[in-house]
């Protein structure tokens, strides 16, 4: 399994700053997926910044982003839905498809798509986001009377316990567990 997890798991740490720890289930649920209008646009992390990011609503609570990087014509996709635990809005991201050169590229065969949780804040034209951090994790791990039930391969942190015990884990744990966050700044429109 885990040589079939590679691909996927390279994806999202290339797109996103640093690698990160992973979770089978998804942090949210159809009943409590929020929608957050502020976060639509195009994101750039600086204007000379060649990757764009540009999220989309795409149904009645998700989002599509596309990852474009024209110097390698590339365009990464991934559906995203976020949850508001406490005061905090979490976005919770999963590897759709991969365009390159035109040429629409799935997943590999056998392959699990696994969630990327990202605690979000978005203020006017700044976006900022910080993934779960692998060994933060570990570290709040081994201090728990109930630890999360985590998966160690050569290549991820996976957590493979269930969304009710993950949201618990991360409402009581948000300040300990997420990387130091990225910013990104919102890409004028073009006339």
């Amino acid at each position: 399994m885990q040589a079939r997890l590679l691909p996927l798991l390279s994806l999202v740490c290339l797109v996103l700053s640093g690698c990160s720890a992973y979770s089978v289930h998804p942090l949210y649920t159809a009943q409590d997926a929020v929608v957050e209008p502020a976060l639509e646009g195009t994101w750039v992390s600086n204007p000379d910044d060649e990757a764009e990011f540009s999220i989309q609503k795409s149904g009645a609570h998700e989002y599509s982003l596309m990852v474009a990087t024209p110097s390698e014509n590339s365009v990464q996709t991934y559906k995203v839905n976020l949850v508001r635990l406490g005061n905090q809005l979490f976005a919770d991201m999963i590897f759709d498809n991969e365009t390159i050169q035109g040429k629409k590229i799935g997943p590999p065969a056998g392959s699990v798509p696994m969630h990327v949780i990202a605690r979000v804040e978005v203020a006017g034209d700044q976006l900022s986001y910080a993934v779960l951090d692998e060994e933060a994790l570990k570290k709040q791990n081994a201090l728990e009377a109930t630890p999360l039930k985590l998966l160690s391969t050569d290549d991820a942190l996976i957590i493979t316990d269930e969304t009710d015990s993950l949201r618990r884990y991360i409402s009581i744990h948000t300040g300990d567990v997420f990387s130091d966050p990225d910013h990104l700044k919102r890409k004028p429109r073009t006339q």
